[in-house]
């Protein structure tokens, strides 16, 4: 976790005696201004992506891939109240995750891979891999446990990916993937209305992530069009 900018102030309160200095804890700092926060996100995968993945197995074939821009550079915003006027804004870099997850996942499929930045520079086979027209989503809400200290946190998102394979330039597969679901992360503590909900934000968005992108992956291996492709580089 990064905590890019914090401001509070020292609010002096003066009568005919004495000054008196009124300090803040940690839990209201955030309640009189405004906290930025990146909560980190893995680059690599969980075995449950593996799993959804089916087989790993290295297809003799080199393969460019070049990310959209826009997936690239999708940033999550969430903004949750602190205190009574305090604001916490988490800013979560889905998409640089998701690109390092493909690239990840590439490298345990195909035998040679290179990251590209435009279609002159690809080699002959290209995956290309975007975001769906439809615009990602990501709720996050937070309730307490009863009396307890505890909060549990949880996230509603729903992600899509369109990728196309294309043999020198021409169209030989198109594959989309989603996921739309919840989870639940609990047992985050809490004190003064003051809660740091990084953690559950980026498990949520790691597992999600996980199951997209091994999903997608499966498909580009395991298409018709590929094991066509493959067949006539053999011969």
């Amino acid at each position: 976790m990064v905590v890019e900018h914090m401001s509070f102030q020292i609010w002096q309160y003066k009568n005919k005696r004495r000054m008196v200095v009124l300090t803040v804890s940690l839990a209201l700092l955030t309640a009189c201004g405004q906290v930025t926060v990146q909560p980190t996100l893995s680059s690599s995968v969980a075995i449950e992506a593996l799993e959804e993945l089916g087989e790993i197995r290295r297809a003799p074939v080199h393969v460019g891939i070049l990310i959209d821009q826009k997936l690239r550079d999708l940033v999550f915003r969430v903004e949750r109240p602190v205190g009574v006027v305090g604001q916490a804004v988490y800013n979560v870099a889905a998409g640089r995750a998701i690109a390092a997850k493909l690239i990840k996942l590439a490298s345990y499929q195909f035998e040679e891979i290179s990251l590209v930045q435009d279609r002159q520079n690809a080699p002959p086979l290209l995956l290309t891999v975007g975001l769906q027209q439809e615009q990602p989503g990501l709720t996050v809400d937070v309730a307490r446990r009863g009396i307890t200290a505890l909060y549990d946190v949880k996230t509603k998102i729903d992600l899509r990916l369109r990728a196309t394979l294309h043999n020198r330039g021409e169209q030989i597969w198109v594959g989309t993937a989603r996921v739309t679901e919840e989870l639940q992360t609990g047992g985050l503590e809490g004190s003064g209305g003051a809660i740091d909900i990084s953690r559950g934000i980026s498990e949520s968005i790691d597992r999600a992530t996980d199951r997209l992108v091994a999903n997608l992956m499966r498909q580009v291996r395991r298409s018709a069009s590929l094991k066509k492709y493959l067949e006539e580089q053999r011969q």
